[in-house]
């Protein structure tokens, strides 16, 4: 089963001491109050009491964000600075910073379609709340703050500006702990000058993800120049794992599961509790046919996190190459436990029920996947060979029809389709899908 085929079956308050007294209803009416008044009073009464209660819970909302964020690491944009000549045209500082942060969170998207990797926090502006906290005259973010040092946890700060010198635009960003770097070109180019932009401060502050952005891309040599980024900077040992993780990402990706294997267990070495090494070896395993090692694996990234999406995924997909479809689905039901946002693992499970003859269940969890991800491709392919073992043949045309309009070049399609045609005993029109997928997929059809 190919890596391709493997990850296809792989988001102003008042004090409070102003509204905890809550006025209490009189047990009389007042002389010459008649019913009518009374209501009105009683209204009135629950209305105050709704909106004290409105703005108790906000603030014990606020709190409690306020909390979890004392304990995460993120990274804050300011505002770039921009020349008053581009400001008149209504492009400020802090819209850039907003389209540069839509570009990072863009390119994430991306790669979460095919994982569950947990990212870093960079936002545009600092969402952390200012409000005062009655009678201390200190701000909520200020006592944050101050926490935040003995956590050990930190709010770094990005930031840049934007120089027009003859025609052309230089904009300078600034990384934590980097120098900064100078992208040139003109008004015109400012996509692309927002695209390098972002992915260099991926590079600097989470360089994994963008290595896996290139994977999905096929972008090898970007994936080669990162690794030599991250390892002639001045990087710890996890730091430099990194780098052998991507270099044995973009070996898998040219077949090479030897190589890949050898990157990945010199990241265990350069950090032993590193997950993601232990489920990439796995992986690359399970090409190689040597499922009982790529199990121990799994379960050796099971005892360092036992709730491990990946791992149940992975193993899950092991499982199923082994035909051992029972087994699989029990994986697969643990992962969409797990992560019930995750569309692979609904897909996944479906597929695997389709082998056991339970097609209807299976379809169910395939449109699951479709509603989490309506954009994938693949997930239309499993559900046309779900209606096409049903015998619902022009159901399943509509389905193969979907994935090439999402991806015209996708053999499979072409090929599930033309088996359709054979059922309809349309042999002329089966021929012509059988010889599309030949002819885009030569190795596989």
């Amino acid at each position: 089963m190919s890596s391709d085929e493997k990850e296809k079956i792989i988001q102003k308050l008042h004090p409070i001491a102003a509204f905890m007294s809550i006025p209490k209803l009189k047990k009389k009416l007042a002389p010459g109050q008649d019913k009518f008044s009374a209501s009105k009073y009683i209204l009135n009464l629950i209305y105050q009491v709704g909106i004290k209660i409105s703005v108790l819970v906000s603030i014990i909302t606020i709190l409690f964000h306020s909390v979890v964020d004392m304990f995460e690491d993120k990274v804050v944009f300011e505002p770039f600075v921009i020349p008053a000549s581009i400001e008149a045209k209504g492009y400020t500082g802090t819209l850039l910073v907003q389209e540069i942060t839509d570009r990072i969170n863009l390119i994430r998207e991306q790669v979460k379609k095919s994982d569950q990797e947990k990212f870093i926090k960079i936002e545009a502006i600092d969402q952390s709340t200012k409000i005062q906290v009655p009678g201390t005259g200190v701000s909520l973010r200020e006592i944050t703050d101050f926490i935040r040092t003995f956590l050990g946890t930190t709010v770094r700060t990005i930031s840049g500006n934007v120089v027009i010198a003859d025609d052309q635009l230089l904009l300078t960003v600034r990384v934590p702990e980097r120098l900064g770097i100078v992208f040139k070109g003109t008004l015109k180019d400012i996509n692309a000058l927002i695209q390098q932009s972002a992915e260099h401060i991926l590079k600097n502050l989470d360089p994994f993800t963008l290595g896996k952005y290139y994977s999905i891309q096929k972008n090898i040599p970007a994936m080669q120049e990162l690794v030599k980024y991250i390892k002639a900077s001045d990087s710890t040992s996890q730091e430099v794992a990194i780098a052998y993780l991507i270099a044995g990402l973009s070996l898998f990706d040219q077949e090479d599961y030897n190589g890949a294997l050898r990157e990945w267990d010199i990241a265990t070495t350069r950090d032993p509790k590193n997950i993601i090494a232990f489920v990439y070896q796995g992986w690359a395993l399970d090409h190689q046919g040597r499922f009982q090692e790529a199990i121990e694996k799994y379960k050796k990234v099971l005892q360092l996190d036992p709730n491990n999406v990946s791992a149940y995924n992975n193993w899950g997909i092991t499982l199923y190459i082994m035909k051992e479809y029972k087994n699989a689905i029990f994986k697969f039901r643990k992962l969409i436990k797990l992560a019930p946002d995750y569309p692979h693992g609904f897909n996944n499970l479906g597929y695997a029920l389709f082998e056991l003859g339970r097609h209807e269940e299976g379809i169910k969890y395939i449109k699951k996947a479709i509603n989490l991800e309506p954009k994938e491709s693949a997930f239309y392919n499993s559900l046309g060979e779900g209606l096409l073992a049903l015998g619902k043949y022009q159901e399943a045309i509509v389905q193969f029809k979907q994935t090439l309009k999402l991806d015209p070049q996708n053999a499979e399609a072409y090929h599930l389709w033309g088996q359709v045609l054979v059922k309809l005993g349309q042999q002329e029109d089966a021929k012509e899908k059988f010889n599309k997928a030949n002819e885009l997929d030569p190795d596989q059809y």
